[in-house]
C-alpha cells in the first residue's frame, strides 16, 4: 500500500482519482495497529479502478484536520468527503457501502474480527490543527 510523503503527493493522487482513501496513523497508536490489517484487507476487496488507498503517518502533517487516531479520510472527486475517526472498520465499511453501492466485496473480514473494532478516544494527541477530547465520531457529507 502506497504510504504518503508529502502534501504534494496527496494532492496530486486527488487530482487524479476518482476516489482516494487515507488511513493516518502513528507508529505508537494502538488502534492504529489493530485497523492496519483489517485497511489493507478492505483495499483489496474495493480495489478498481480511480480508488486509492493510501497511508500518511501523523507526525508529517500532510492533512491539517486531524482530530484523533486513527483517521481514515475520503475524498471523492477532488474534495473530502467524509472522515471515520477511530478504528471502526464497521463505519468505514458501511462509508464504502455507500459510496460503491454497485460493488460487493468478498466476505474477506471474520465475523469476529469486525466486532472487534476499537472506538475509543486517544487522550494527549495533539497536532498543530487537532482537538482531541470526547471520543470518536465520524463526519462528513453522506
Amino acid at each position: 500500500m502506497l504510504e504518503l510523503q508529502s502534501k504534494q503527493q496527496l494532492q496530486q493522487l486527488i487530482s487524479q482519482n476518482q476516489v482516494v482513501i487515507v488511513d493516518v496513523f502513528a507508529d505508537w497508536c494502538n488502534p492504529c495497529k489493530i485497523l492496519a490489517p483489517k485497511f489493507e484487507e478492505l483495499s483489496r476487496q474495493y480495489a478498481m479502478g480511480g480508488v486509492v488507498f493510501c497511508k500518511a503517518e501523523s507526525n508529517k502533517n500532510l492533512i491539517d484536520d486531524i482530530r484523533g487516531l486513527p483517521s481514515i479520510f475520503f475524498y471523492v472527486k477532488g474534495k473530502q468527503h467524509h472522515v471515520v475517526l477511530g478504528a471502526d472498520v464497521n463505519e468505514i465499511k458501511g462509508v464504502l457501502a455507500r459510496l460503491f453501492p454497485q460493488v460487493k466485496p468478498q466476505a474477506l473480514l471474520s465475523e469476529q474480527n469486525e466486532n472487534n473494532s476499537i472506538n475509543r478516544p486517544n487522550v494527549g494527541y495533539n497536532t498543530k490543527n487537532s482537538n482531541v477530547g470526547g471520543g470518536y465520531r465520524s463526519y462528513g457529507r453522506l
